[in-house]
């Protein structure tokens, strides 16, 4: 699902084909086009890229080859004057789909919803609640419901 529009997305695009190579460019929009798990990744990605060449000089995706074999970050950044800023990293989503997975509470409402429409009563008489704890040491938990 997109967070940006399709209008704010073609203008970053437009405006990273300054900074990209040719091919960088299309597979952004190879990216955005086939709407899979990765789509989040590459609208942050293009944002990103959009902001920051504003700011200052970026590289995508430059090799940074170690040992003969090729490392690649999503972007190197060095600021305009005269702030002096650089920096490298990656740009990710984080999904929940793990979890989701682990505590199928989605499975449950579609179950309870059928049951009550094919009884025919009115759904605003019903709630439910889930409760669930943490498990697993700190900074590694995760949700049980």
């Amino acid at each position: 699902m997109a967070i940006l529009s399709r209008r704010s997305l073609q203008q970053m695009i437009d405006s990273n084909a300054q900074v990209l190579t040719e091919d960088q460019v299309k597979k952004h929009v190879d990216m955005l086009n086939r709407a899979n798990e990765q789509f989040l990744d590459s609208e942050w990605e293009v944002a990103i890229i959009y902001g920051l060449s504003k700011l200052g000089n970026i590289r995508h995706e430059p090799d940074l080859g170690v040992h003969g074999k090729p490392r690649r970050l999503d972007i190197i950044f060095e600021s305009h004057k005269p702030a002096d800023i650089a920096f490298a990293g990656d740009v990710m989503a984080v999904s929940d789909r793990g979890l989701h997975k682990e505590n199928p509470q989605d499975l449950f409402t579609a179950e309870l919803t059928r049951r009550i429409q094919k009884g025919k009563l009115p759904l605003q008489h019903f709630s439910y609640r889930i409760n669930g704890h943490y498990d697993g040491p700190y900074g590694d938990q995760k949700v049980r419901l």
